[in-house]
């Protein structure tokens, strides 16, 4: 289970998380080392995470890259630009149509 929490306050906002990684099948012991949030650009930050770590890290990875030069959106579009992207990066890596 992933954690992920954001209070809003005039003129910021605090986004955190847990940074608990467990493994399939207990192989390793769960560990609290994993950064599950990642900075878009000087506005905007994204939370992601999924059994696949790698799988993660690639959405991350592809998002950041398509949104970075978008920092002027409007927070509304931006927000649906992202979830719409990461859907659609998610399918392609997963091979789901």
């Amino acid at each position: 289970m992933t954690l992920v929490a954001a209070v809003g306050f005039p003129g910021e906002v605090l986004m955190i998380s847990d940074s608990r990684v467990s493994y399939r099948n207990n192989i390793k012991p769960p560990k609290d080392e994993l950064k599950k949030i990642f900075q878009l650009n000087q506005s905007s930050l994204v939370s992601f995470t999924s059994e696949d770590v790698r799988l993660s890290q690639k959405i991350i990875e592809n998002v950041t890259m398509h949104i970075s030069n978008k920092f002027q959106t409007e927070t509304s579009a931006l927000l649906k630009e992202i979830t719409t992207h990461v859907s659609k990066t998610y399918r392609t890596l997963t091979h789901l149509s």
